[in-house]
């Protein structure tokens, strides 16, 4: 499945769950109470961008009724009444592959590298990252890895979200985001051309894309995490008017003496010490 094709159906997979739990739960809704339930559902389960969600179908702003035209064709829903079927899929739909069991039978994660960029946006010139991580390594560590790359102190916080579902350190008991430290990166980045999003300082918004480049066989010669490349300086975290510091020049053999602190995938899930200079 295409990249352009994988994301849309995970939305519709969000969407389809949502109505078939509001029209379990509240039978003979009509279709404007429905969207406004299932909107309200769709906003307390924690996705960061829920308009992701209504991308899915080109029908307007709020593509529930065809979601329900969708669910009835396959006979899930019968009148805007759930039927045995729909209920079926509801429980199929609640129990989504665990992004934490990594990826689909027959394809396992351990010793791919997955190459990615880290590119960050609304700044001119370009500042990127190009780092090489192992497969079965988790977003807790991708955020550690991020941290060494940009010369970043890890003094705010940060969330992820891929597919519309949000993820943060569980330390920061940050409302509708699920544990970072249980998802693999294999799981949310499947194939090339995927990315998902990172967000650090939740105040200023410094916002990335992370894109899964290839997958690469690893090297012997390499310790991961490995920095592969970038460009642009590292903008001072926290900029004081009157003490000006200057950005921090791009340097892959620092970055690369930092990064190998940070352990190798058996450790990949797990939290760190901060690594030295």
């Amino acid at each position: 499945m295409t990249p352009e094709i994988a994301e849309p159906v995970s939305r519709c997979a969000v969407l389809s769950r949502a109505v078939l739990d509001v029209l379990d739960d509240c039978p003979g809704l009509c279709v404007h109470e429905l969207e406004d339930v299932v909107h309200d559902v769709l906003g307390d389960r924690g996705y960061p961008e829920t308009v992701t969600v209504y991308q899915t179908f080109r029908r307007g702003v709020m593509p529930v009724p065809a979601a329900v035209e969708l669910l009835a064709e396959f006979g899930a829903v019968d009148d805007r009444v759930i039927t045995p079927l729909g209920r079926w899929a509801r429980r199929a739909l609640a129990e989504p592959a665990d992004p934490a069991a990594g990826e689909p039978p027959g394809e396992k994660p351990a010793g791919r590298i997955l190459q990615l960029k880290i590119m960050r946006r609304h700044v001119r010139p370009p500042v990127w990252r190009r780092v090489l991580v192992p497969a079965d390594a988790g977003l807790a560590l991708l955020h550690r890895i991020i941290q060494v790359a940009f010369d970043w102190d890890d003094d705010h916080l940060h969330v992820f979200t891929a597919d519309g579902a949000g993820y943060a350190d569980p330390n920061h008991d940050l409302d509708g985001y699920a544990d970072e430290t249980a998802v693999r990166l294999a799981a949310v980045l499947p194939r090339p051309g995927r990315s998902i999003d990172y967000r650090y300082d939740l105040g200023d918004c410094w916002d990335h894309t992370i894109t899964l480049e290839k997958v690469v066989e690893p090297d012997s010669a390499l310790t991961y995490p490995y920095c592969a490349g970038g460009c642009g300086d590292a903008l001072v975290e926290d900029r004081v008017p009157d003490f000006p510091e200057r950005p921090t020049p791009f340097d892959q053999h620092r970055i690369n003496r930092r990064l190998a602190t940070l352990g190798g995938p058996s450790r990949a899930s797990s939290r760190f010490t901060w690594p030295a200079t």
